[in-house]
């Protein structure tokens, strides 16, 4: 049997494909680098020290006995979230403070921060207007005297 002419470039083939596919990888490469700093948390080392903070901090609230839940709407361009609290006998709790923070989970730069007002009955209501519609993060914390509780929801608005 003889050769064909065509038969010389199969070693060529080879090295054609593996130079295909080196080029691809380069490019998922470039893409992966550039559209991700690989960052998840700042400072992670110092927070994980702090962790045991963390921990105090949920054993306090949940001596605390406060009850909370978190309703959301979206109405005339504003988020609009509704915070009910009561002390551990069931009782509405009036004259607290409390901060309301909106974080997008799918793209940072775009967090909300406000306060939110008292709205009666152990209510308390904030009306935010977001840069973008979407799942958002809703953190909650009222401050009452030396008391702290915070509440946290993801939500879609």
């Amino acid at each position: 049997m003889t050769a064909r002419p065509s038969d010389r470039f199969i070693p060529w083939y080879f090295v054609l494909f593996f130079a295909v596919l080196t080029v691809v990888f380069a490019v998922f490469v470039y893409i992966a680098r550039a559209t991700h700093p690989g960052l998840v948390t700042d400072k992670a080392y110092d927070k994980g020290l702090k962790y045991n903070n963390v921990i105090a901090s949920a054993e306090a609230q949940d001596k605390l006995g406060w009850a909370s839940a978190i309703s959301t709407g979206f109405q005339d361009g504003r988020a609009i979230v509704t915070l009910s609290l009561k002390d551990k006998n069931g009782k509405p709790l009036e004259g607290a403070q409390v901060s309301l923070w909106l974080i997008r989970p799918v793209k940072s730069g775009m967090d909300v921060k406000g306060e939110m007002q008292p709205a009666g009955k152990g209510s308390y209501e904030g009306r935010v207007v977001l840069p973008a519609r979407g799942l958002w993060d809703v953190r909650i914390e009222a401050v009452k005297g030396d008391a702290r509780h915070q509440e946290y929801k993801r939500a879609e608005f």
